[in-house]
């Protein structure tokens, strides 16, 4: 395995916290590239390759100030803890999930340096994810009227959850959502199919309860079986990633906030993201007030001819430098 120990550097009256991962997911076809995946290519005022933007950029450009600031305040009683863990992109538990679930973080405050395009995110979606085994009955193809179809009743269901209204709704993230993204059934076209398997993603806002939401899938299964009595179909969960969220005045976001109004000259506006990230872990199991930011776009993650723009990762290194200045000069 991967074993991820914590860079320390300096004092230890307060801690700061920044937590990046290291992993990344697969280029795919090096073919559909115009630029190497792994070449850290730079041309056009951008960086090339997977990982640019989520996140190895925003990696580069917080050592790259922890190194000046390093210099500038040699002699503060507080401390700056570096965290580049690995598996975030499998949701994390052999990361920084590890590392907090045997209580080996503390810290003041955190900074988890995902691509927000240097807006200060204090909320995340967390994610459900299972999926749906619809049961049939094999019978000839020629005669599916002495089977039960599978497929058939699995269509029913991704309709249900189509139309599924929910009434949670976030200022900064809207309200859930819910995405079949995976469907595998049937042996071969002249077998009416005996089972089919349906996967999904619910989409959860801070708020929300995990296990309102799984009710609320099951009812969807309850409702069916009514209306359609040879309906047959089981629901299995394989990952939950809980939701995350700050006060919008925690100490880590005015930290962001005051080093942004410096250096643009007004307060940026606070967003929430729709995917998940390590935050959740620091947050809900370390108790450690834990901020979202960091360069790029989210769009360019996971995406062929990835890439950050350089000049995002010289004005991060910026922000992250003014943040632990005033953090480390503080009382």
């Amino acid at each position: 395995g991967f074993d991820s120990p914590p860079a320390k550097r300096g004092a230890r009256s307060r801690t700061f916290l920044w937590n990046g991962h290291l992993d990344v997911v697969p280029r795919g076809d090096e073919r559909a590239w115009r630029h190497s995946p792994f070449g850290a290519e730079v041309s056009r005022g951008k960086l090339w390759g997977r990982g640019a933007a989520d996140m190895k950029g925003a990696i580069a450009a917080f050592l790259a100030a922890l190194e000046v600031v390093v210099d500038l305040a040699p002699r503060s009683r507080h401390r700056v803890t570096v965290h580049l863990v690995s598996d975030e992109e499998s949701l994390g538990a052999e990361g920084t999930g590890y590392l907090t679930a045997r209580g080996l973080v503390r810290a003041d405050l955190a900074v988890v340096g995902e691509p927000t395009d240097l807006l200060p995110a204090v909320a995340a979606k967390g994610t459900l994810r299972g999926r749906f085994h619809v049961l049939g009955r094999a019978a000839h193809g020629a005669a599916p009227h002495r089977g039960v179809n599978a497929i058939v009743n699995a269509a029913h269901l991704v309709e249900q959850l189509s139309t599924l209204k929910f009434h949670a709704e976030h200022p900064l993230l809207g309200r859930p959502t819910l995405n079949v993204g995976l469907i595998h059934g049937g042996v071969r076209t002249n077998m009416v199919p005996a089972a089919c398997t349906i996967e999904f993603d619910r989409r959860i806002v801070p708020g929300e309860k995990p296990a309102a939401v799984k009710r609320a899938l099951e009812a969807v299964l309850a409702d069916l079986r009514r209306a359609h009595p040879k309906f047959r179909a089981t629901i299995a969960y394989d990952a939950l990633a809980l939701p995350s969220e700050i006060p919008e005045d925690a100490e880590v976001v005015r930290l962001a906030d005051d080093a942004l109004r410096q250096l643009q000259g007004r307060r940026p506006r606070h967003i929430g993201l729709i995917g998940t990230t390590d935050a959740r872990y620091l947050i809900a199991r370390s108790g450690i007030p834990s901020l979202i930011f960091g360069p790029g776009n989210i769009a360019q993650a996971h995406t062929v001819d990835e890439f950050v723009r350089v000049e995002d990762l010289e004005r991060a290194a910026a922000v992250y430098a003014l943040m632990l200045v005033r953090f480390l000069e503080g009382s």
